[in-house]
Parts: structure tokens; sequence; C-alpha cells
């Protein structure tokens, strides 16, 4: 094989990579549904009165208001709240970041 052949087929590997990333980026929407989720069962976890903010929505309404910033960088993606990452995503996964002290 010749140097050019091998160059083209490591651009297309990569391309077919970054392709599959994009693609699988997960929404505003799947972030902040993640994040309700984590932080009711948070509540949850700490007893009685969790379980009941987490049943009457205070949940939703904490995430609503909190200011949330979305950033979509193609291959990656974040919601974050001032300068704390709550939720990390890719390749079609949320995964909680910062959110004890959220």
């Amino acid at each position: 094989m010749s140097k050019k052949t091998n160059r083209l087929g490591l651009a297309l590997v990569i391309f077919i990579i970054l392709a599959v990333l994009a693609l699988t980026n997960p929404s505003r929407e799947k972030h902040v549904a993640y994040l309700k989720q984590s932080i009711r069962g948070q509540m949850e976890d700490k007893g009685i009165a969790g379980t009941i903010n987490a049943k009457i929505g205070i949940t939703d309404v904490m995430v609503d208001l909190s200011g949330l910033t979305y950033n979509n960088y193609i291959v990656c993606s974040t919601l974050k709240r001032k300068d704390k990452t709550a939720t990390f995503g890719i390749l079609g996964n949320v995964i909680a970041g910062d959110i004890e002290n959220f």
C-alpha cells in the first residue's frame, strides 16, 4: 500500500468516528431529563422528605429555574449551571457531573 492510500484510509476512519459521535450526541432534553432523574434519586436516598418533594415536582421546578446552559461541541455536549458541569453527554449517553451542590 502506498502512503496516499494509508492516509486516505486513516482519514476515512477518523471521519466515520467523528460522524458517529456527532450523530449520537445527546440533545438538551436528554441532559435535562437525566439531571431531573438524578436529583430525584438523590432526594429519595435522603429519606421521606426527599420522596415527598420528588413526588410533587420540586425537582422539575429546581431544574427549570436553575439557569442551565447547554453546550453542543458537535461530538459531545455538556449541561452547565454557572461554571459547574451538571451533565456530560457522548455516544447517546449522559453522565452526571457535579450535581451534589446543584
